[in-house]
């Protein structure tokens, strides 16, 4: 049974992009990090365009070789075929871009870990499995990545797979140019033609440049090089002309390029063309599997390579299936794509699960980012305070353990290296505590593991919580990796008019210290009877924090509560959803107070889905109500798809809070008392859902 479409083999390195446009790469002061590397980049690109693609390689066992195994499971790539190599590193790339002609970059790849893959790790079961099997150039270098990469092909002929080359030319990872010239496309070499020669029989369809069609015909005529290819194999072959477009010859070479079958092309304009080429042959696979003729595979592979050149980096550049559509329907509206908001707030919520692990269908939030709440209670101080939010990360990471018994990373002990230690054992006594002592699952987990490598984290969907930074900060920073939703507000707390927390600054250049996967959320007392220049003053303030999460590619939630400015009724929260929206901020995720009629929650959601139809979701605030009252709240909301859980609170800290702070209670009884009534909470919305979809 075939369970993959494409299988590409060869090099996955971590890509240090320089952030700075127009300079020296001697000069770049900042770095943003990608998966990379062109077989990595073509099955993540074309696993956007809907594929089920694997990658075979090696990486590091270290930091950057975790980063590459956990952003290919999140791209939905398959790891099985990843091997983690604890003698080698993984390979870096340093990258930047000059101007639209100059783009500078060094290889890290001295005895590299993809570099070791060997003829042991091509197995065969797992080959057979797959419809095709992409190979790029780089690995056909040295004897033993060839032996692989051969291997493979072998394998691919004797189970029915098709075979494709990305001849992927890169002079100095051929031995003949030298470590400063990675920028170079093409230098002669009898031995780099004679080497690819040997291989190319193997294969149903090349892909390359003019240049990379030079090396591997052994001409700098182009035509010439072409028929050269044709005499040794019967592929298809797909020549990439730049701002040309594509030509496919499935036969007899022409004497002129223009002879060959073509696609439409775009006119965008040239921001940066490394791994251009991925994309292009992602879009092209995307065609080519699904059977279209030449001319709409080469319009898909156009496509995607306008957006690598439109976008900054390679495979967070490339489209979804989603955002292809829509732009082959509505055509370029500006050469620039990435200035483009309609197209790129289409691509960002499409590929935001790049940023977030985890399936968040299921929204179980544990919410203690209060801050005044918390200094306003008796005993109050700011160490008791930061101890208090660790008590209340034991109690979450407590029910997550019990409710997603997958392997999880380990997190650092409350209190290791700490003074203040607290205990972690449960002292079963009153029902509370008992209760959390036997803590049963209210649904299966979905976690991820397929192909893990040695320490790769794994994602505890559904469970998450809220914390700050100013009480939080210890809480905040060992939540880190847990596989929980993390979420941490950005506002004053209780402001109207809306203020910020003074660490993000005046611009919220603050966020550019934030967690990549922390969720930025703002609170915002609103009402649709608010004068005007309250509302312009919130909004704009709303807008500079979105706009600034969105540069730092954070998610962010925006929670509205009217009910403490003014009277609300069935519209309310719709007006003023669609007042955001008209401000231009669109939330990855909404918080809304809970509305007691199914009007109510019906206008919401169609006001959200008319401006958004991606967005994550939303979830029920809690307001302190007791659980009563929520579980009630939890009915109505339930019966809606969107709504996808609650980030409840007070309800489930406030009371261990009073008496852990007045001395009543210990560590342990007050994580027992925070876990059971966060697991009843979690069992009360996850039977609301069940009972919602069984009516």
């Amino acid at each position: 049974m075939k369970t993959l479409d494409v299988i590409t083999i060869g090099r996955a390195s971590v890509d240090l992009y320089g952030t700075q446009i127009g300079g020296r790469l001697e000069d770049m002061g900042s770095f943003e990090k990608y998966i990379g590397g062109s077989p990595t980049n073509i099955a993540c690109g074309a696993a956007r365009l809907g594929l089920k693609t694997a990658l075979i390689s090696r990486v590091g066992d270290e930091h950057m070789g975790r980063f590459i195994l956990e952003q290919l499971a999140r791209e939905g790539v398959s790891t099985a075929g990843v091997k983690v190599d604890p003698e080698r590193l993984t390979a870096l790339v340093i990258l930047g871009i000059r101007d639209d002609t100059q783009f500078p970059l060094i290889f890290y790849r001295e005895n590299c870990a993809d570099m070791a893959l060997c003829e042991d790790d091509i197995d065969e079961a797992f080959i057979a499995v797959a419809r095709a099997i992409v190979v790029t150039g780089t690995h056909l270098s040295h004897p033993h990545t060839e032996a692989a990469v051969i291997k493979a092909l072998r394998l691919a002929r004797k189970h029915g797979l098709r075979t494709a080359l990305d001849i992927d030319y890169r002079p100095n990872l051929w031995g003949v140019a030298g470590h400063g010239e990675g920028e170079s496309r093409f230098v002669e070499s009898a031995k780099v033609t004679a080497r690819l020669q040997s291989t190319l029989h193997y294969f149903d369809l090349i892909v390359g440049t003019e240049e990379e069609f030079h090396i591997a015909g052994g001409s700098t005529d182009t035509i010439a090089a072409l028929r050269a290819v044709r005499a040794v194999s019967a592929a298809t072959l797909v020549c990439k002309r730049g701002p040309l477009g594509a030509v496919a010859f499935e036969g007899e070479i022409p004497d002129s390029l223009d002879n060959g079958q073509s696609g439409q092309g775009f006119p965008i304009e040239v921001f940066n063309v490394l791994g251009a080429g991925d994309g292009f042959f992602a879009g092209l696979l995307r065609g080519w599997m699904s059977g279209a003729d030449w001319s709409t595979s080469l319009k898909f592979a156009n496509a995607c390579g306008a957006f690598a050149v439109s976008r900054h980096g390679c495979t967070p550049a490339y489209p979804s299936w989603e955002e292809l559509q829509f732009f082959l329907a509505r055509g370029v509206k500006r050469a620039d794509l990435r200035n483009d908001r309609e197209l790129e707030q289409i691509h960002w919520s499409t590929t935001r699960h790049t940023r977030a692990g985890g399936d968040w269908s299921t929204m179980r939030v544990f919410a203690f980012d209060h801050r005044k709440q918390l200094e306003d209670m008796p005993g109050y101080t700011p160490q008791k305070g930061a101890a208090f939010k660790e008590l209340c990360l034991d109690a979450a990471l407590r029910v997550q353990a019990a409710h997603c018994p997958s392997p999880l990373p380990s997190p650092r002990l409350r209190g290791e290296g700490r003074i203040h230690a607290g205990a972690l054992s449960i002292e079963p006594g009153t029902a509370e505590q008992k209760e959390a002592s036997t803590l049963t699952p209210p649904s299966p987990c979905n976690s991820r593991g397929e192909g893990k490598g040695v320490g790769q984290s794994t994602t505890s969907d559904g469970y998450g919580i809220l914390c700050d930074n100013r009480i939080g900060r210890s809480a905040l920073h060992r939540a880190s990796g847990t596989g929980l939703w993390i979420g941490r507000p950005a506002e004053w707390p209780g402001s109207r008019p809306l203020m910020l927390e003074p660490e993000l600054g005046s611009d919220c250049g603050g966020l550019a210290e934030w967690a990549r996967e922390q969720v930025v959320k703002v609170l915002c007392f609103c009402h649709p009877d608010d004068d005007a220049d309250t509302r312009a003053a919130q909004e704009a303030i709303v807008k500079r924090l979105f706009e600034a999460a969105r540069r730092n590619r954070l998610e962010f939630l925006l929670e509205i509560i009217p009910s403490k400015v003014g009277a609300t009724g069935d519209m309310t929260v719709a007006t003023l959803v669609h007042q955001f929206y008209a401000a231009g901020i669109y939330p990855d995720w909404w918080k809304l107070e809970s509305m007691k009629t199914e009007t109510g929650w019906a206008n919401a959601i169609a006001a959200i889905e008319a401006h958004d139809p991606h967005t994550r979701g939303i979830v029920v605030l809690g307001l302190d109500a007791p659980e009563a009252e929520l579980a009630e709240s939890f009915d109505v909301a339930a019966r809606f798809d969107l709504v996808k859980g609650f980030a409840v609170g007070r309800t489930i800290f406030a009371d261990a809070a009073r008496r852990w702070l007045g001395g009543e209670i210990s560590d342990g009884q007050a994580v027992d008392d925070m876990a059971a009534r966060y697991a009843r909470l979690c069992r009360v919305w996850d039977a609301a859902r069940e009972k919602a979809k069984a009516q």
